[in-house]
């Protein structure tokens, strides 16, 4: 069902609109991708695809790092205070 609606997507943005999407991202699933490459939607134009784990992964650790500086702060001067 997914690699259809992506195929139709696909050439329907070219037939619409004009517009090539050249970039898939993905979430490690490859058959979507898989699927246009081997349609070959838009000829010889490339379609590429990146995982978005990553990117998550990236920003949820950064996000977890910033907390853990923080709430360290706050018990440092909670301490400090009560001491």
């Amino acid at each position: 069902m997914e690699v259809e609606a992506s195929l139709i997507l696909f050439e329907r943005s070219l037939q619409r609109h004009n517009l090539r999407y050249t970039t898939i991202l993905s979430d490690g699933d490859c058959r979507t991708y898989l699927a246009l490459v081997d349609a070959e939607v838009y000829g010889f134009t490339p379609i590429t695809k990146e995982d978005w784990v990553n990117l998550v992964k990236k920003r949820m650790g950064t996000c977890a790092t910033c907390l853990q500086k923080v709430r360290a702060r706050h018990l440092r001067g909670s301490v400090a205070r009560v001491g």
